[in-house]
């Protein structure tokens, strides 16, 4: 009975006690299950794996522990371990993988802060490449192979190429390669080597990087390929092609000129048939010689030059380029040379640059400016009318230039050079001060319409000189006037351009024309300061322009007069050191010359520039400044005939009388006792008669007017006024 009724209460509905009295159990029983649970921890990243793995053993392990799995067959229970196995594994090799990826996320963002470092130094966008044949396929497998170093070579890397101290590892020589880890896809590792005994892989890796905007390295990489004997001609020709080509591309990279001269003609030496490389050599020689300063080098260069673009004339088929560039090095190594036979000397360049003018030449092409420039030459270098015809002949070809010309980029220099023209072309004519006045009047009206507006820096700089040349005729208030004009037109133009060396170099010489007409020590303070704020802040880029090394000569030779003894040798030996160098540049040649003379006068260095002061009476007879410096060289050397044909040149070149007649006169006191001199003496002593008596002097006791007297007296006259001065 108390069984059934047991039995049957179980499945009656439980009351509202029971239900109570079972939550009050099942809550306290949680409580101590609580706490009797240790603290819980998160768990950390090197643990994950662990945790993760350990789960899932315990949770196949736990039901054995407890006797409450049944024991499967054996071949399952392998089955069972081989799977846990694997999961374990599998687990492992997942946290690996989460812990290395923020490792990597640092080595690309590295990678790229590099990738990006590049290409800032390399800003210049890469030029198309000419010698097509390579694909790059991958930016990043091209950088890593432009940037692989080669074995057994030294070479020097920009700072901007050097690889940071990145987790990147790079391969080395003698070892095997790691998997690397880069910004781009991964590449097959053996085509990061460099390999230097396949020269052909190495021009394709200068082509390509030539292709990508980094010529340094091209040459880098095919500099030490030129010292091998073991390259083919062909292989040669094309790393020949691709350092003209660099060297064309970048001024940075003018050596490469060289560099590829010597390469075609290795490849000329070997092959004699292949006649046309004359021509390339000739043209890298030329270019690589314009690079240089004056020097030995540099003549050999342009001698080279000459010889090889004379050669490939000769084989025919020569255009007016080639003609150009053969009459531009003719005219380099004539200006480079000590021949002092004046203007004929630049016949052999004259020639071929007439001839390009007749193939077809463009009005305003290269060969028409070197045709005028040595033609105006010449005609410094002449008197009458030869030297009035060359002048005449450069006048219509500029123009030309001007009124046919096509290449708008060129024509501020053409008209900045038809001012200088017209400026010379007054000289030569020798008027007097108010013709001369009147002359240049007309040029600054006829030139005036182009100065309007926003002008190119080298029109400018020939404007300053025509009101500097206009000033040099005045006195007073109104020369310094046209000096100050000139000053504020450049101080506009520097301005807007003031890293433009020709309008410094113009601003200078504005001081020193200025500084002329001062006393001594407001002079010496007016060049000093002219040194100070136009020259020295372009120290550094004083290798790279003429211009600026000649009037850092002028400015150091007008100094030196004005200081004490020893301060005073310093700067004309500084100037002498300075001079020399420009004594063969043909832009600049005569007045280098007269500097060096009057420098070595200053130092009592006579003797150790003959050959200087021949070449200058055989090239500047029309320059009075430089004849008067001759004149005074050769007097103390004792060449009487020399220095009295100076004198005359000086005279006819419109030198300033009071300068002129007294130093011709110690010429001719010298030259009175001395019976050798009989030969020259009288007609020299009939032109000093003229010098003076135009200027209004009296030669002597009994002197006439010129034109009472018979010509078989001149000579006595002046031999007379010289005893009677002595006595």
């Amino acid at each position: 009975m108390g069984t059934a009724t047991a039995e049957a209460r179980g499945h009656e509905a439980p009351t509202a006690q029971d239900v109570a009295g079972l939550a009050d159990t099942q809550y306290e029983s949680s409580l101590r299950i609580e706490d009797a649970q240790p603290e819980a921890r998160p768990p950390t990243r090197d643990g994950h794996a662990f945790s993760v793995a350990s789960t899932g053993v315990f949770a196949w392990l736990s039901p054995l522990a407890m006797g409450t799995l049944r024991i499967p067959h054996p071949a399952w229970l392998i089955v069972g371990v081989l799977l846990l196995l694997g999961l374990i594994a599998l687990c492992i090799l997942l946290a690996r993988r989460f812990s290395r990826r923020g490792d990597e996320a640092v080595v690309e963002a590295e990678a790229g802060a590099e990738a990006d470092e590049h290409k800032a130094s390399e800003s210049r966008s890469a030029p198309s490449d000419e010698h097509a044949g390579v694909r790059v396929s991958d930016a990043a497998l091209t950088e890593s192979l432009l940037l692989a170093p080669a074995r057994d070579v030294t070479v020097n890397v920009p700072t901007s190429w050097q690889p940071s101290l990145s987790p990147v590892v790079r391969p080395s020589w003698g070892t095997t390669p790691s998997r690397q880890t880069t910004a781009a896809s991964p590449q097959p590792e053996s085509k990061l080597f460099l390999d230097e005994d396949n020269p052909d892989a190495t021009v394709r890796m200068a082509r390509t990087a030539l292709s990508t905007g980094m010529p340094a390295r091209a040459a880098e990489l095919l500099t030490p390929l030129l010292k091998r004997t073991d390259v083919s001609n062909k292989t040669l020709m094309a790393a020949g092609g691709i350092l003209q080509d660099i060297a064309i591309r970048s001024d940075e990279h003018g050596e490469c000129y060289g560099l590829a001269a010597d390469a075609f003609a290795r490849v000329l030496e070997l092959e004699p048939q292949r006649q046309a490389l004359q021509r390339r050599i000739g043209q890298c020689r030329l270019e690589q010689a314009r690079r240089l300063s004056a020097g030995p080098q540099r003549s050999r260069l342009f001698s080279e030059a000459a010889e090889r673009l004379g050669l490939a004339a000769e084989a025919g088929g020569a255009d007016i380029r080639l003609l150009a560039d053969l009459g531009t090095a003719q005219a380099q190594c004539v200006a480079l040379s000590n021949d002092a036979s004046g203007p004929t000397a630049y016949i052999n360049a004259v020639v071929p640059l007439r001839a390009a003018m007749e193939a077809g030449a463009e009005e305003d092409s290269d060969a028409a400016w070197q045709l005028q420039d040595i033609l105006r030459q010449q005609a410094q270098s002449e008197q009458g009318d030869q030297g009035a015809s060359r002048h005449a002949e450069a006048s219509a070809i500029i123009r030309r230039a001007l009124s046919e010309g096509t290449q708008a980029a060129r024509r501020p220099l053409w008209q900045a050079t038809a001012i200088d023209a017209a400026i010379e072309s007054m000289r030569m004519k020798n008027p007097n001060a108010a013709a001369r006045r009147t002359r240049l009047r007309e040029i600054r009206a006829r030139f005036a319409p182009i100065m309007k507006g926003d002008v190119a820096p080298v029109l400018v700089s020939a404007w300053v000189e025509l009101l500097c040349t206009e000033a040099d005729g005045l006195v007073g208030s109104v020369a310094i006037e046209k000096y100050q004009e000139a000053e504020a037109r450049l101080s506009d133009a520097m301005r807007s351009n003031h890293e433009d060396l020709s309008l410094a170099v113009s601003a200078s010489r504005v001081a020193r024309r200025k500084a002329a007409r001062q006393a001594p020590l407001a002079r010496l303070a007016t060049l000093r300061n002219a040194q100070q704020r136009l020259l020295k802040p372009y120290a550094n880029r004083v290798a790279s322009s003429e211009a600026l090394q000649f009037e850092r000569v002028a400015n150091t030779i007008e100094q030196a007069p004005l200081l004490r003894m020893q301060a005073s040798r310093e700067m004309y030996a500084q100037a002498l050191e300075w001079a020399e160098p420009l004594a063969h540049s043909p832009r600049h040649e005569a007045k280098a010359m007269q500097y060096c003379l009057d420098a070595t006068l200053a130092l009592d260095a006579v003797g150790e520039h003959d050959l200087m002061a021949d070449r200058l009476l055989g090239r500047a007879r029309a320059d009075a400044g430089a004849m008067l410096v001759v004149a005074r060289y050769f007097l103390e050397r004792g060449n009487l005939a020399k220095a009295a044909e100076s004198c005359e040149a000086a005279w006819r070149s419109g030198a300033p009388k009071s300068v002129l007649v007294p130093l011709w006169q110690n010429v001719v006191d010298a030259a009175a006792s001395n019976p050798v001199s009989a030969a020259w003496l009288d007609g020299s002593c009939k032109h000093l008669v003229q010098a003076r008596n135009a200027e209004g002097h009296v030669i002597g006791v009994g002197a006439r007017r010129p034109g009472r007297i018979a010509s078989g007296d001149w000579g006595r006259d002046a031999r007379s006024a010289s005893v009677h001065r002595a006595g």
